[in-house]
């Protein structure tokens, strides 16, 4: 499986410790140079299992950029050129324009509630607190339910 990441996932499970989920949960993590670029701004460096590539439609990525910043641009340019599984991205509007462009999207809960599921973490409750406590991070109360109750929590 390919995942195709944005900044705000890998943010977040990096304030609070938890991005090995990517690893064991995923084949390959790969994302562009702009997430690299502003994950190292705050972090040392990104962990070795995720792969850094560039999109090389630059075009697509031009056209996306009028309503999404460079990374959410990027990121989903790149999904398309490696046709990969899903991308991970929360951000609504680039959800938006992601789902419309035929994307299969992974947001942090979903990620957290694969997690709970093959036993990396014992509750999905937990860890959004976790997020929300180190960064501020929220889902809607309606995605946030939707997950629990998938999560039997």
């Amino acid at each position: 499986m390919i995942v195709v990441g944005d900044i705000s996932a890998l943010t977040a499970l990096a304030r609070i410790e938890r991005l090995e989920l990517l690893r064991h949960l995923q084949r390959q993590v790969v994302v562009p140079e702009g997430v690299r670029d502003e994950f190292v701004r705050s972090h040392s460096r990104l962990p070795w299992y995720i792969k850094v590539q560039q999109p090389t439609n630059t075009e697509h990525v031009a056209a996306l950029r009028r309503w999404l910043d460079s990374q959410e641009a990027e990121a989903i340019a790149l999904y398309k050129e490696l046709n990969a599984d899903v991308l991970l991205m929360d951000e609504h509007l680039g959800r938006r324009l992601a789902h419309r462009e035929g994307v299969r999207l992974l947001g942090l809960l979903g990620l957290l509630l694969l997690a709970k599921r093959a036993g990396h973490i014992s509750s999905v409750r937990d860890v959004a607190l976790q997020v929300r406590r180190a960064c501020g991070f929220r889902a809607t109360d309606a995605a946030e339910a939707l997950i629990f109750r998938h999560a039997g929590e």
